[in-house]
């Protein structure tokens, strides 16, 4: 499957064989509006599964002050300037921080991203990591992916039209995945982002 990553393709592997046994097992078989294709369900797996582990690297791979960072600003939704304030540093210092704090998780989270979707280049792992990360800390602060998704859309003023139609999908899908009624696929959820022009990931993380 090749999924297009500004504006870039990159290719990755379809779930596996396994991966799509467990999900017709999970499934009620009904095949009902509320029912995930097996591929779907495969997809959301790895997303969960990676999104998990993102918070097992913060409890283990960081420091105590990087990791009260990223809790203070993508679990409690704090801008970096009023946790400077409150930890009586510098912004600078806590940005810094932050992306320190990032590149470790990313550096111990690489090669299962890598073997999980059988890259060949090192690169396509970033936009994957930045996907995963953002799941991971959407549920944290208590909110779900498609509020997030259908709110970058809403406060950049893109109607929904226009953005199934950068998709490549039906108006009528998009408006599943923003009701939570359809699990988005990862090339979704980063072409979502990609048409809001969601660049900074603080951005990402508020949704």
């Amino acid at each position: 499957m090749n999924i297009a990553i500004n504006s870039r393709e990159i290719d990755i592997s379809l779930p596996s064989k396994e991966e799509i046994y467990k999900a017709v097992r999970v499934c009620c078989g009904r095949c009902c509006r509320a029912c995930e294709t097996p591929v779907e369900y495969a997809w959301r797996k790895r997303q969960t599964d990676l999104a998990c582990l993102i918070g097992l690297a913060v409890e283990r791979e960081l420091s105590e002050t990087e990791r009260e960072y990223i809790k203070e600003i993508f679990w409690n939704q704090k801008l970096p300037g009023r946790v400077a304030a409150e930890k009586g540093v510098t912004p600078s210092a806590v940005s810094m921080s932050v992306s320190r704090a990032k590149s470790k998780i990313k550096k111990a989270l690489e090669y299962v991203i890598i073997y999980q979707n059988e890259l060949e280049n090192p690169d396509d792992v970033s936009p994957l990591f930045e996907n995963a990360f953002a799941i991971r800390y959407t549920a944290a602060k208590g909110a779900d992916l498609p509020s997030s998704l259908r709110g970058m859309r809403v406060r950049r003023g893109i109607p929904p039209e226009t953005a199934a139609k950068a998709l490549g999908i039906e108006k009528s899908r998009l408006s599943g995945i923003e009701d939570g009624e359809i699990t988005p696929l990862p090339e979704e959820v980063l072409g979502i982002c990609e048409i809001c022009n969601v660049t900074e990931d603080d951005d990402l993380m508020k949704g």
